[in-house]
């Protein structure tokens, strides 16, 4: 299966900002299950490089993009309307810093 790229600029964006949401939901947000996730990830592997992934966006930000992209191929008519309400999320997180 050849993997297809977004129809659109905006399509492309929304999966960014997706990726961007995602991220910090896994690595910061204080949303259950998360922080218990994290802890237990980081109780396994412990002092190595693969704790980076929970502590770098930059390193699992890669991972993540890599589901998003997973997701735009395996569920092509429900990804989309995952993707706009985690774009959404983030526009709106941002948008609320600046405003407070």
């Amino acid at each position: 299966m050849r993997p297809e790229r977004p129809s659109s600029a905006v399509e492309a964006t929304v999966d960014a900002l997706a990726v961007h949401r995602l991220t910090r939901l896994v690595q910061d947000d204080e949303v259950w299950p998360m922080p218990e996730l994290r802890e237990a990830y980081l109780r396994r592997v412990g002092e190595s490089r693969w704790a980076d992934l929970a502590s770098c966006p930059w390193c699992l930000s890669v991972w993540i993009a890599g589901g998003v992209v997973a997701a735009r191929l395996l569920f092509p008519r429900a990804w989309p309307w995952v993707a706009r309400v985690l774009a959404g999320s983030a526009v709106a997180g941002h948008l609320a810093q600046l405003s407070g």
